[in-house]
């Protein structure tokens, strides 16, 4: 949009020619029609540009004297690297008829209505269509200020936009400025279910030495956002090159999206958000940082979350994103390339000192297996896809989990170890199942291929136990397929009455009703292995003391292997 204000200025300064030229024509003509070459001539020669009058041309006497023309066509030369094409349905002039009896003409006014107006650039490739242009304006004067409204609609294929502008344009013969005062601009963008309005006010200038169009003093509104800032578009004679910076006042950014039509289910607070934008057009740079003070999420909430971000080259960097988090800090670098079809996110994260069941309270609350404790947590990974689906079906990366101090709810690792001893031993089950383990320390590193988690150095450590663990929870498909090995420590013996046994469990299923089971086979085939080295030592250790006659002995050994 940063070079309609240049097109527009082409097109309403062609259209003062055009109507200059016609008012000449009627005071040496009678009949319209006569005056249609007159026009044209003129146009082509002063304007580079070739106009067609289609329609009808008639003279107006009331309330002012004037001329309408319908349905021509103004369009400038191909040689231009800006090509302009204007469908005109209807253009107005007005005239003070007194002045005309001393050779002298004064324009009243002129208004366009219904055009259609567009723009290509042949050097960049960018083309613009601005439909439904309405233009009126007040008694024109190179002294005296005036008024002057336009109306149009701006349409690509993401946003649908209309624009109101009102302003009263003042020339400042002896600077070579044109002034537009109290200039309101009401924008109305509308994308698919989303729309809002953007009301801006400003005194803005054009210097027509410098080719510069600017305003130090903008202000505008956004139902309950206000920003204010300053506006500067050079080189409006070439190529134009826009430099903007924008301060927006806290506000309510929740309220804002609801009054907008955007859905808010998943929002429960956006308070107390601000921001500063700055726009580079030399670079293409868009810079900016906005701060939220507290931010609450359906499954995720941050305090003083402050994220700094740069566009440039279809690419958005959110660098060093930094926020309170669940009584600890994050801090984060994402990285967005915009190609189509699909996008390319990169990210890095670290989470130090969270508390990690706050955290996973708010991520998933029925979750079957969950954990306390002091946390720390690193990711670094990328993904390319535009929704859901297709960014866990390419995310790929890895990093590392560790909680100090902590439980694991949702099982009990003790109980378990007891079930498997009294199982062995033929004794009573235990019932003393308190659902929990805690633990002194939990650490893991982890790979991420294609939207699965790998993980083969889970490291848990109790007081009574430690606990090796490997497996994979796929994403994709919300499943868990893990597996523990524990062991427990030399004074704990007593828990399994058969020292050394490793104690093998299973976590397997849906992530949401994940079961937690002791792997029987894997428990009886160690068992048995067990028993089996406790046999043979037995016989070699009555073999060496001469118990069994060496024949005998002999035999044995071959029977066991050795």
């Amino acid at each position: 949009m940063k070079k309609v204000i240049k097109w527009i200025a082409i097109f309403v300064g062609t259209l003062i020619l055009l109507f200059a030229a016609t008012i000449a024509g009627f005071m040496f003509f009678v009949s319209p029609s006569k005056v249609k070459p007159f026009i044209i001539e003129n146009v082509e020669n002063y304007t580079d540009s070739s106009l067609k009058i289609n329609g009808e041309m008639s003279w107006v006497f009331f309330p002012h004297l004037g001329v309408n023309i319908y349905n021509s066509e103004l369009k400038n030369s191909e040689a231009k690297n800006l090509i302009f094409k204007a469908k005109i349905k209807q253009l107005s002039v007005s005239i003070d008829w007194l002045p005309l009896l001393q050779r002298n003409l004064t324009v009243l006014g002129f208004s366009v209505k219904d055009s259609e107006l567009t723009f290509v650039n042949k050097k960049t490739g960018e083309f613009a269509r601005l439909s439904n242009f309405n233009l009126q304006t007040g008694d024109v004067s190179l002294t005296d200020p005036f008024k002057v409204s336009a109306s149009f609609d701006y349409d690509d294929a993401d946003l649908k936009t209309k624009h109101k502008l009102d302003t009263i344009v003042l020339h400042d013969n002896n600077n070579k400025l044109f002034s537009f005062n109290n200039t309101n601009i009401i924008s109305e963008i509308i994308n698919i279910d989303h729309k809002f309005e953007l009301n801006i006010s400003s005194n803005f200038i054009f210097d027509i030495e410098e080719n510069r169009f600017y305003s130090n003093n903008l202000s505008g509104s956004s139902r309950n956002l206000k920003m204010s800032g300053m506006l500067i578009i050079d080189k409006l004679d070439a190529d134009p090159v826009m430099l903007g910076k924008v301060e927006i006042t806290p506000f309510d950014l929740r309220d804002w999206l609801k009054s907008s039509n955007f859905d808010v289910a998943d929002i429960n607070k956006l308070k107390y958000a601000t921001g500063k934008i700055s726009y580079d057009g030399h670079r293409s740079l868009l810079l900016g940082k906005v701060i939220i003070d507290e931010a609450s999420l359906k499954h995720l909430s941050f305090n003083n979350l402050q994220i700094p971000f740069a566009l440039q080259n279809n690419v958005l960097s959110l660098r060093d994103i930094k926020s309170n988090f669940y009584r600890g800090e994050m801090q984060s670098d994402i990285d967005i390339r915009f190609h189509s079809p699909k996008n390319i996110t990169s990210i890095k994260t670290k989470l130090s000192g969270f508390n990690v069941a706050a955290l996973l309270k708010d991520l998933d609350p029925k979750m079957a297996i969950s954990f306390s404790g002091n946390g720390n947590f690193a990711i670094q990974a990328s993904a390319i896809g535009s929704n859901r689906q297709e960014i866990l079906n390419s995310l790929n990366g890895g990093g590392n989990l560790a909680i100090s101090n902590g439980y694991i709810n949702g099982v009990d690792i003790k109980y378990l170890i007891s079930t498997a001893g009294a199982m062995l031993n033929r004794k009573a089950m235990p019932t003393n199942n308190t659902q929990k383990t805690p633990f002194q320390s939990l650490n893991a590193s982890y790979t991420i291929r294609d939207g699965v988690i790998l993980n083969n150095d889970l490291f848990l450590r109790s007081s009574e136990f430690v606990s090796k663990g490997a497996g994979s929870v796929n994403l994709k498909d919300n499943y868990i397929d893990y597996s523990l090995n524990t062991n427990l420590s030399n004074q704990n013996g007593n828990l399994l009455n058969i020292p050394g046994l490793p104690i093998p469990i299973i976590i397997a299923g849906n992530l949401d009703n994940a079961k937690i089971s002791l792997d029987i086979k894997e428990l009886t085939k160690s068992f048995a292995e067990m028993q089996l080295g406790r046999a043979e030592g037995k016989l070699n250790e009555k073999i060496e003391k001469g118990k069994i006659p060496k024949r005998a002995g002999k035999f044995l050994r071959r029977l066991f292997g050795d």
